[in-house]
């Protein structure tokens, strides 16, 4: 199994020159330490909510090219209208 540190991305929209955070996606794989599954978390965020949208395994990164840089990248290409 490859190791992959940990990762953050947000996504916003920029509303008249402001950007605005919609969506966020963070990725852990520490061995299922603290009570927490190693995954790809992927949330909607509206103000101060964040809420699960969709939770994918970890292993989904090893289909990427840029491993979790080519997932980011095709994901928010392929989605980010789901969080608009």
């Amino acid at each position: 199994m490859l190791s992959f540190p940990a990762m953050v991305q947000d996504w916003s929209r920029v509303y008249s020159d402001t950007a605005i955070k919609i969506g966020n996606i963070a990725g852990r794989q520490c061995g299922n330490s603290n009570g927490v599954k190693d995954a790809i978390y992927i949330y909607k965020v509206r103000g101060i909510n964040r809420k699960l949208y969709k939770t994918l395994p970890i292993s989904i990164l090893e289909k990427y090219k840029d491993f979790k840089w080519g997932f980011i990248q095709k994901y928010w290409a392929r989605n980010y209208k789901m969080f608009m």
